[in-house]
């Protein structure tokens, strides 16, 4: 077994005082018994272990390797004083009771202990009972029994942890006089350890524990805030198998801000956790992270506390959202078309509000109407011709830039009204003869004087302020010897700084005939 390197743990028994294991004799039915009893074992897996056992007293001890020691099956010699020997007892009760030795003390030479034999098994728990059939009543001895676990090798074997019980046998929780109940019999108890009396209790051997980080241990942040992470690691310094667990504890006001995402485990391991300032008020939290050792063969479970402090400030105020554009277009008409110094257009976009602004060509525009999903927006007078990035902002913070063509002149009719400042319609025609008031707007630029079309006349009209941010207005008569008719309105512009006239799009009208 020890050649083939079968996966090994030791268990090493002590007497608590020199005449603590007794013989089987003939005044005793059965000498003290030993129950090691082992949960988690995988399925599919083989648990063995020695038929016999010689201890510390003997000609050469049983030793697994563990422990400090070199691996020896163990020779068993009797003397006049008795030395340990501990026998695997066969056809054993699952409470440790009945049964009989495997193997007796020899008078006639050396025992030499080498074979090994399966545990046996009850509702799934491999157990082991072991019989003192020989000691030394004058001297404090103790003894190693090696455990062997053989995994499958024609399967996976998921990671698992095996943990062994130590008692007395035969076991009962039944005291009194009880017909056929073996005598003595015990309680299940608390095993101590026994490095206190070997002396070995700081041993390499067994695990000690050790924890390196975290790297930052305060931390601060804003109250509603989501996690801080960090870590820190947990080590085994030591030999044999280490079992930790880690809690949090707090100090004053507020729990519940660290979150530990591994809080029992093994050996090695690098463990993650958050602290959450979510649902806290701003103030300063302490706590700390309490790593312990769990079931330490060399006694007591050494700890390790690793203070955490929150400082949680104000809540910062919620982020703007930064604007963005998804059309710009004419504002009488609604068309993607050029814009002028001056001229009104309709930005329409996402995320505006009462804080948003925009920038034409790096200048300030003058918002005229403002709307949750669309802006009217004024172009800045002092804009230079050509393509210019309009650019949306939230409190100066901006959003993505979008392009505008900029041209001189871009007359646009927005409405028209009659004499009595009615608007025009089929039900409410302007009368021949009479005023009519056409309002642009792209004309801020235009030389004097602006060319109207009405129906096939064209007239010559001085264009004047509109009273309203970007908009102009012209303001003629009807031609008297027009009649009754649908008809349109057509201005053209030309820059005042020179070079060809635009035109706006037609404007539908209503004419009524003058009266005779």
């Amino acid at each position: 077994m020890i050649n083939a390197r079968v996966p090994m743990a030791t268990t090493r028994l002590t007497e608590g005082w020199a005449n603590g294991f007794v013989p089987r004799s003939g005044s005793n039915s059965n000498g003290t018994r030993i129950m090691i009893r082992l949960s988690g074992v995988p399925e599919g897996a083989r648990v063995f272990a020695p038929d016999g056992i010689t201890g510390t007293g003997s000609f050469q001890p049983t030793q697994s390797g563990g422990m400090g020691s070199y691996p020896a099956s163990g020779v068993y010699t009797a003397t006049s004083t008795g030395s340990l020997l501990l026998a695997r007892v066969r056809a054993v009760n699952p409470d440790g009771s009945g049964g009989y030795p495997g193997l007796y003390p020899s008078y006639q030479g050396a025992l030499l202990l080498t074979s090994v034999a399966e545990a046996d098994s009850a509702r799934g728990t491999q157990f082991l009972v072991y019989e003192t059939m020989d000691a030394n009543t004058a001297k404090q001895e103790s003894a190693q029994i090696p455990i062997w676990i053989a995994l499958p090798s024609d399967r996976f074997v998921p990671p698992s942890v095996v943990r062994q019980t130590l008692s007395l046998a035969p076991l009962s929780n039944e005291g009194g006089s009880i017909d056929f109940a073996p005598v003595p019999r015990y309680r299940p108890a608390a095993v101590a350890t026994d490095c206190t009396l070997i002396g070995d209790c700081a041993a390499p051997y067994f695990p000690k524990l050790a924890v390196t980080g975290p790297e930052v241990s305060e931390f601060t942040a804003p109250a509603g805030s989501r996690f801080i992470q960090s870590d820190f690691r947990v080590n085994n310094t030591g030999g044999g198998l280490l079992e930790w667990r880690v809690t949090a504890r707090y100090r004053g006001a507020g729990a519940g801000w660290i979150d530990i995402q591994a809080t029992t485990g093994f050996e090695s391991q690098t463990i993650r956790f958050n602290v959450w300032p979510t649902a806290l008020t701003p103030g300063r939290y302490e706590g700390e992270i309490v790593v312990q050792q769990v079931g330490s063969p060399a006694g007591p479970n050494s700890e390790v506390l690793l203070p955490i402090a929150l400082n949680v400030t104000p809540a910062a105020p919620p982020a703007i959202p930064l604007p963005s554009i998804t059309a710009i277009a004419d504002a009488a008409n609604r068309w993607p078309l050029p814009a002028a110094p001056g001229s009104l257009i309709i930005i329409t976009g996402m995320n505006f509000g009462d804080n948003t602004s925009f920038t034409i060509g790096g200048k300030l525009a003058r918002i005229v109407l403002a709307g949750p999903g669309e802006m009217l927006v004024e172009v800045p007078l002092d804009v230079a011709a050509g393509r210019v990035d309009v650019i949306p902002a939230n409190s100066g913070r901006p959003g993505p830039a979008v392009a505008l063509d900029i041209v001189a002149v871009a007359p646009s009719t927005l409405f028209v009204l009659n004499s009595d400042d009615e608007n025009n319609s089929e039900v409410r025609p302007a009368g021949a003869g009479k005023t009519i008031q056409v309002y642009l707007t792209g004309v801020a630029g235009a030389a004097q004087p602006l060319n109207v079309k009405i129906h096939d006349r064209a007239l010559n009209v001085e264009v004047q302020a509109g009273g309203q941010p970007g908009v102009s207005v012209v303001k003629f008569t009807v031609p008297a010897d027009l009649p009754a008719m649908q008809t349109a309105v057509v201005v053209c512009a030309a820059p005042a700084a020179g070079g060809a006239a635009s035109c706006s799009h037609p404007k539908d009208i209503w004419i009524q005939a003058a009266a005779e």
